[in-house]
């Protein structure tokens, strides 16, 4: 039986075989963590089409150490059911369900030239079309020119972040990465890659917001980044920034460290309030004094300021 392009799936019929390759992996689990409600994951054919798929709750058992990301594999007699309906991967009416019946053979070696990952990304003027949409997420691509230490939480946040500063060569923008993510940015190969080349990221699977008036990437369970992969988005970027600085800046790079740092107004409009110098005390609670100061470049007086003014 020969397999069908994910372009041709359609639910007139049942009797599908298709091949691809398992990306962006997830689970869904209950509040508690102690249940899996679906084992999600994103399909690419080996002509660059895509859908969501998933693997039901009651099925997990049955395909979790069979169903690997990054493989490929041809699957067979499975369900087609409705795309969920908030943060989707992709934008498909329809995914891929596997039922009990379901044959997943995984495919050695895999054929060349299958695509690795999928991805759509979007100039940085069109990503503010999509600030707060919930319905798809959203990909992007930027050079990477500053990024922060692993943050504590801060306002109601549950979880510790990093914050990644890039541009698109025109105009700057911020990625968050929470928890997980945060942990597995790997700053210090990057840093050490930006003494060689620029650094210029693909980062797909994100939420679009604002922030002090600049777009504003935040990381989701399913969010991958591929660093300096030979596509058109991250050329178009290299050209545009050729004449910027590619060395990469660690801000914060100790957790304790209280010394102030120079900025310029327009990247201390990009912290955090709840970000700017917290370090513990001696007694281990945070402490936000000194703060910093604001100088006047022509009258060379400055102005300093605290968190308890």
């Amino acid at each position: 039986m020969d397999c069908t392009p994910l372009k041709d799936l359609s639910r007139n019929s049942y009797r599908w075989k298709i091949m691809v390759r398992i990306t962006r992996m997830s689970e869904f689990r209950s509040p508690e963590k102690s249940t899996i409600y679906t084992l999600d994951f994103v399909a690419v054919d080996q002509q660059n089409f895509t859908m969501e798929g998933l693997v039901p709750g009651n099925r997990v058992d049955q395909f979790k150490d069979q169903l690997k990301e990054g493989c490929v594999y041809t699957i067979d007699k499975f369900d087609l059911s409705d795309p969920k309906k908030t943060y989707r991967s992709v934008d498909h009416p329809l995914r891929i369900c596997f039922s009990m019946r379901t044959v997943l053979i995984e495919v050695l070696p895999p054929p060349e030239n299958f695509p690795k990952f999928t991805y759509t990304a979007l100039p940085f003027s069109r990503l503010s079309d999509r600030i707060d949409e919930k319905i798809v997420l959203s990909d992007v691509v930027g050079l990477v020119n500053k990024v922060t230490a692993v943050l504590p939480p801060s306002r109601n946040a549950k979880s510790h972040k990093r914050q990644v500063y890039i541009t698109d060569g025109s105009e700057p923008a911020i990625v968050t990465l929470w928890g997980e993510q945060a942990d597995l940015f790997d700053v210090d190969g990057l840093i050490d890659l930006s003494n060689e080349e620029p650094v210029i990221v693909l980062f797909v699977g994100m939420t679009v917001s604002q922030y002090s008036g600049l777009l504003a990437f935040k990381s989701t369970s399913v969010t991958r980044w591929y660093v300096n992969v030979p596509i058109l988005e991250i050329a178009a970027v290299r050209e545009r920034s050729k004449n910027m600085p590619s060395r990469i800046e660690l801000q914060g790079g100790k957790q304790n460290d209280v010394d102030p740092t120079a900025s310029s107004i327009i990247e201390i409009a990009t912290f955090e309030p709840n970000d700017i110098m917290v370090a513990p005390d001696s007694s281990g609670r945070p402490k936000r004094k000194n703060v910093g100061t604001i100088k006047n470049p022509k009258t060379k007086k400055g102005l300093h300021f605290s968190d308890d003014d």
